[in-house]
């Protein structure tokens, strides 16, 4: 689960060279979120406590 949202934002600072992503605000709280479950997928997998 790591990987894939490792392999999303790269895919989103790739197609950032050809379109300005960064002033966006739905594409920010899109990576916003997919950083967010990759972190919660982490700590499951680990076994911390999410909250």
């Amino acid at each position: 689960m790591q990987l894939g949202g490792i392999v999303t934002i790269i895919a989103f600072l790739f197609a950032s060279l050809f379109q300005c992503y960064y002033t966006d605000a739905e594409v920010n709280m899109l990576i916003m979120f997919i950083m967010g479950l990759t972190v919660v997928a982490n700590l499951k997998i680990e076994g911390g406590d999410v909250g």
